[in-house]
């Protein structure tokens, strides 16, 4: 117990050469409320896409058809069936491609929350992310296996994958950009 003290001042000492700044307590605290919250949001969306894919073949058809209903509508003056399947089907692929997007922002933040960003190992930090996603993505898919009425889909794990990509790519440059944009003015 004793040395704590001394073991805390030198690791002060320590940052303090190498330029770091000193983390006071609540810094500390702030920090791992970030990375709690973080990680808490990524198991609460990991919480909805699992239910949505527990849904059985009617249950997401009816959700499906309510959407359709909407549109119907508003922006689509069709009554032909085979467009209407058609427009039901992309609805059901957009919602994969959304339910991604949303994750792979989430799990990058997560990520970024976790760990202490270095120039040269960003990119680490993004496929990680976009490794859980995809990884994700195909265990959803085999739990659809197991539900009534659906099934496992190689594609719908593309196009998680995919939503998942462009969200990581998109956070991402938006990250880069304030970055950059800190960086320029503490130069001004």
């Amino acid at each position: 117990m004793r040395n704590e003290p001394k073991e805390g001042k030198k690791r002060n000492e320590r940052n303090k050469r190498k330029g770091r700044k000193e983390n006071s307590g609540s810094e500390q605290n702030r920090n791992k409320r970030k990375l709690i919250l973080s990680w808490g949001t990524v198991l609460v969306w990991m919480i909805v896409i699992f239910l949505f894919s527990a849904d059985n073949a009617v249950d997401s058809g009816k959700k499906s058809g309510f959407l359709l209903g909407i549109l119907r509508r508003i922006l689509i003056n069709e009554q032909e069936p085979a467009r209407l399947e058609y427009y039901a089907f992309l609805i059901r692929k957009i919602a994969h491609f959304s339910e991604y997007f949303v994750f792979g922002i989430l799990v990058l933040n997560a990520w970024i929350q976790t760990v202490v960003l270095k120039e040269k190992k960003r990119w680490k930090v993004f496929a990680g992310s976009l490794i859980c996603c995809v990884f994700y993505a195909m265990t959803d898919e085999f739990h659809q296996y197991f539900v009534p009425g659906r099934f496992a889909s190689p594609k719908d794990v593309l196009i998680d994958s995919f939503g998942a990509l462009t969200g990581i790519v998109l956070f991402s440059g938006i990250l880069l950009h304030k970055e950059r944009k800190r960086i320029k003015s503490s130069f001004e």
